[in-house]
């Protein structure tokens, strides 16, 4: 595995690995034997560095359809850990999550509400089924802004618009509400508190897409699947009405 803190590097003979970005950067990696996968690629930002706070990264092995936690310690950021599923079998996949001075320079718009943190969060791969985001937030700043509990959220920048997460609050101390938010995917996210009436859309749901006869392609939702056995019921039941209708045609016939 490798560690790095700072301007220090400790690596072993069969693994190494650099990074360097403004502030302070922490790295780890943690891989696991299993069966067969792809290797992780390397993980990148697209923030420019000069309104980056502080960024943290890791790395570990994902494998298909089971939840695989990453920790991280840097306080700037308020995320402790993000539960990811992948779709498929892949090794040494990094995340890495940035604390930001300011909204990110990547977005076009200001995220709504009063802001706790702005974030950002990468990864190595695309193969992400779902994530899970654990964070916490300082009651003195909830008290401070006048924020009801239930209004604290996690927002992701999606397409062209802020978009609002399914953020669930789970305990508090006497010093942290801790909270965990729910994602189909990494990029620009906001921690914040939303005014009593503030209306902020929700996450589009992924969904996995399958080829129509006519070329064009349909997303395969809860409904669409709910509604798939009684299609193919009323199917059965069509051949089975023609297939009677063509015996007593042949009867009449002879």
């Amino acid at each position: 595995g490798v560690n790095t803190t700072g301007n220090y590097v400790w690596a072993n003979l069969t693994h190494y690995s650099t990074f360097a970005v403004a502030g302070t950067v922490t790295t780890t990696t943690t891989s696991t034997g299993g069966g067969g996968g792809t290797g992780g690629s390397g993980v990148s930002t697209s923030e420019p560095f000069d309104n980056i706070e502080d960024a943290e990264r890791h790395e570990k092995s994902l494998t298909a359809g089971e939840p695989v936690t990453y920790t991280f310690t840097a306080p700037e950021h308020a995320i402790s850990e993000i539960v990811v599923t992948g779709e498929a079998n892949e090794y040494d996949i990094a995340l890495r999550v940035e604390a930001l001075k300011g909204t990110s320079k990547l977005v076009s718009a200001s995220p709504p509400g009063t802001v706790y943190k702005n974030l950002n969060v990468w990864a190595g791969t695309k193969l992400i089924k779902e994530a899970l985001i654990r964070f916490k937030v300082e009651n003195s700043w909830v008290e401070s802004n006048n924020i009801a509990s239930g209004n604290l959220k996690m927002l992701r920048w999606e397409s062209d618009k802020w978009v609002q997460l399914d953020t669930t609050q789970n305990t508090k101390d006497n010093s942290y509400t801790y909270y965990e938010a729910k994602t189909s995917g990494f990029s620009v996210f906001a921690i914040v508190g939303l005014k009593e009436g503030e209306v902020v859309p929700t996450e589009t749901p992924k969904s996995t897409a399958v080829s129509t006869p006519a070329g064009e392609t349909t997303p395969v939702t809860e409904e669409t699947e709910k509604e798939s056995p009684g299609f193919g019921a009323f199917s059965l039941i069509s051949a089975m009405v023609l297939l009677a209708a063509f015996r007593i045609r042949s009867r009449e016939r002879r």
